[in-house]
Parts: structure tokens; sequence; C-alpha cells
């Protein structure tokens, strides 16, 4: 798989971070690692969901090397509902949802591009995490690193069958196809997801993540890894306590 594909080829790009109370130096790297992405800023948007932080982000950031980025402030808490203003809010019809703590490899828009294009059966899917500890953790927790999205992704895999681990996309850098994303909006809208599968406030309830991945079986469609994507998933000490 080449890692570039052509400027005309290149779909329609909606790179959505959803972001609480984020890290001043995390999120700074974050956007560093978007600025120096291999596809060109005129090739994708960058939304920044600011999920009812203390401090607003928009007063924090300087976005301005970005020419379609903007600020989206979202008064509700909680993750899921960061998620749904960043679909409505975007307008790509390829959506890539990177955390504010997910630093992306150079190339990673231009595989997810790439994977977009060639793999029309996929609906959604993520790539390889690698950890970046602030210090190095114990041996122990060593076991416990799949709880903390670390994946070591050696080749492609795909299924239609939503909740198989191996081929279950997660949330640091999940790629989804509009329609998905659309559909995942839709069962919200009428009513058949009445709960949040998501972080709110002090709660560690999660799931969301798969639950929007899965929404490509839904309509037909396939979910997959894929090792040349990667990214790094930085993790504080407390994560591991």
């Amino acid at each position: 798989m080449t890692a570039r594909p052509e400027a005309a080829t290149v779909p329609p790009i909606s790179v959505i971070i959803c972001s609480h109370n984020s890290r001043a130096d995390y999120l700074e790297r974050v956007m560093d690692a978007l600025r120096a992405q291999s596809i060109g800023t005129e090739h994708w948007e960058l939304l920044l969901v600011d999920s009812a932080s203390s401090e607003p982000l928009a007063s924090r950031l300087d976005l301005s090397w970005h020419p379609r980025a903007r600020v989206v402030r979202e008064e509700k808490p909680g993750l899921t509902r960061a998620r749904l203003r960043g679909i409505t809010e975007s307008s790509g019809e390829k959506l890539i949802f990177v955390d504010d703590d997910n630093v992306l490899d150079p190339d990673f828009l231009a595989v997810a591009a790439r994977i977009y294009l060639e793999r029309p059966e996929i609906g959604s899917w993520s790539g390889a995490t690698r950890p970046g500890f602030d210090e190095p953790p114990p041996e122990w927790t060593r076991r416990h690193w799949g709880n903390l999205v670390i994946r070591d992704v050696q080749s492609d895999l795909w299924s239609n069958l939503p909740m198989l681990p191996d081929t279950m996309p997660c949330g640091a850098g999940l790629c989804v196809r509009r329609k998905v994303a659309d559909h995942y909006v839709s069962i919200y809208e009428n009513g058949q997801r009445p709960f949040a599968l998501d972080r709110n406030g002090t709660s560690l309830l999660s799931g969301g993540d798969n639950d929007l991945a899965a929404c490509a079986c839904d309509i037909g469609l396939g979910v997959g890894v894929f090792a040349n994507m990667r990214l790094t998933h930085l993790i504080p000490p407390n994560r591991l306590n």
C-alpha cells in the first residue's frame, strides 16, 4: 500500500478532535503532528470540539496555520455528545476522530485516505497504537496495556462481525465513512440509543467508539484494522493507577 494518494484523488477529510480540559502540552503535540501531515491542509478540515472545558479552548489555541480549522463549543459534557456534534458540524466524506492525546505519524491521513479509496467495503477502521508514557511504567502493568488502547497491528485484518476483537477498530484514530457517521447520528436522533456509552465527567463508562464503528456493519459494510496507519497514545502516570 503506497502511503500517499495523488492529490486529485484525496477524498474530502474531516479531522475531529473531541477535548475536555485537555493537557496543554499534550494538545500542542497533537497539533504539531497534524501540522506535519504529508497531505496538504487544502485537502482536510480540522474541527476541535470543546466539550465543556473549564477554560474555553478557543482562547488557548492558535489554529491560524490551518485555513479550515475552527473550534466548536459544546456546552453539554460527555464524549458521545462531543462526537455527535463533531459529525454534524463537519463536512468531509471521510471522518477521522483524533483524541487530544493522539500523536499521528506524518503519513497517517494519507494512509487513511488510501484505504478509503481502495477498500470501499470497509466502513470504519483504525490502525496501530504505540504507547507514549510520560514515565517508564512498572512491568506489571504490561498485561493491562490493551485497556489503554495500545495495539500492535502486524497485518491488515477486516470482517463484518461488529464485536470480533481482532478486527474491531478503536477510538484512537478512528476513521469512518460519512454514511456510517450519519447512521450513528440517526440512531440517537430517533431514540434507538437513549443512553450514552462514553465518558462523562468522572464516569469511566466507555464503548462509544465501538458503538460508532459497529454502525458500519449495520449498513452492510465491514470494520478493520490496518498495520500501516500508526499513532502514539500519550499516557500520563495516573492512567496506570
